[in-house]
């Protein structure tokens, strides 16, 4: 994995969703960025398009442009696509993203 590839891995816990990011030989647990817009308090989700998928998919916007975000509406939006293709209630996800 170059530095240009992230790998974002979600698992379910008795405390919530935890989502990490693997860049290369790093690995670092993705913030909530409740700072910027607070879609859901209780943390991520996916498999449906709710609150959940919306923070999950802001915080991975604002990861990829490394807090440069201007309008964070475009995360419900950008979270269908992508975000809602696992059936509810699956208790992991994968997200390999290739940066240009």
């Amino acid at each position: 994995m170059n530095n240009h590839n992230k790998l974002y891995i979600g698992s379910v816990t008795r405390d919530g969703s935890l989502v990490r990011v693997k860049s290369g030989n790093a690995e670092d647990q993705l913030p909530l960025c409740l700072n910027i817009r607070n879609h859901s308090p209780t943390g991520f989700a996916w498999g449906y398009g709710g609150s959940g998928p919306a923070q999950l998919s802001l915080a991975i916007l604002v990861d990829h442009f490394r807090g440069r975000v201007s309008n964070a509406g475009t995360a419900q939006e950008g979270k269908k696509p992508r975000l809602s293709s696992r059936g509810r209630g699956s208790a992991s996800l994968v997200l390999h993203i290739l940066l240009n």
